[in-house]
């Protein structure tokens, strides 16, 4: 497997992904992190299978990794592996560059296990996510 770093056109084929996951309104680009360039995309032979944004916070020694989203007409099985690999990659990227911390807020169980897996802990059960636009 093989990561890189998103670049602005990998946008329509995440979109098409969270369709294909069943969100209705997808992140736009100007939410994403450098205009949905920041983060990381996995990929085996050519074929992107995940991708997840990884926002870096100036004012404190945290990063958030949110937003994972996966291939879904791939098998499970690779999505997994890809997934974990995914995890380990944000992990080292936060690493590199001085992070102490990485937040994460998921409601999918299989991602929340993935971090998990990789060393993350829970803070809780329940969530609400809100958002205001201004």
């Amino acid at each position: 497997m093989e990561s890189r770093k998103l670049v602005e056109s990998d946008y329509e084929q995440l979109k098409e992904w969270w369709h294909e996951w069943g969100w209705v309104d997808p992140p736009t680009l100007d939410l994403l992190p450098e205009n949905g360039k920041g983060g990381i995309m996995i990929s085996q032979d050519g074929v992107n299978i995940c991708a997840g944004f990884i926002y870096e916070v100036s004012n404190a020694n945290i990063a958030w990794f949110t937003f994972p989203i996966s291939n879904k007409i791939l098998n499970k099985k690779l999505r997994g592996t890809a997934l974990e690999f995914m995890v380990l990659g944000v992990i080292e990227i936060c690493k590199q560059k001085g992070y102490k911390y990485i937040y994460s807020n998921l409601r999918n169980p299989s991602m929340i296990q993935h971090q998990v897996n990789n060393g993350f802990v829970r803070t809780g059960n329940n969530f609400t996510e809100l958002i205001k636009l201004l």
